[in-house]
């Protein structure tokens, strides 16, 4: 900065930000649920805590098998419900690939069949 305050060096951006941001939808085949103000969803008649972040949000859970069900905020997979126990569980990563989602994008499709 050569010695110049922020102030002297400081631009306004010129992208253009959305004064709104579009709504998260979810694909058919979702279950889509409320995030309550402490951080917990309802879901079959049980309370499961998901995140106090996600305070208002929507989240998706789509069913993979009889117990488990994956949990999506947008695109970002957050983990997997055990309906047996009522427990969330991380999904494990591999590497650095880690999937980005954007507000108002849409999580993956369900697989077919």
């Amino acid at each position: 900065m050569q010695q110049r305050t922020p102030s002297a060096v400081y631009h306004a951006s010129t992208r253009a930000y959305p004064s709104h941001l579009a709504p998260i939808e979810y694909p058919d085949g979702y279950q889509v649920r409320q995030v309550r103000h402490n951080g917990e969803m309802k879901f079959a008649g049980h309370a499961v805590f998901i995140s106090e972040v996600l305070r208002g949000e929507p989240v998706g859970l789509y069913q993979i098998d009889e117990y488990l069900w994956r949990l999506y905020f947008s695109m970002v997979p957050l983990g997997i419900l055990d309906t047996r126990t009522m427990r969330m569980r991380r999904i494990k990563r591999r590497g650095s690939n880690r999937q980005q989602g954007a507000r108002g994008a849409a999580p993956p499709a369900p697989p077919a069949g």
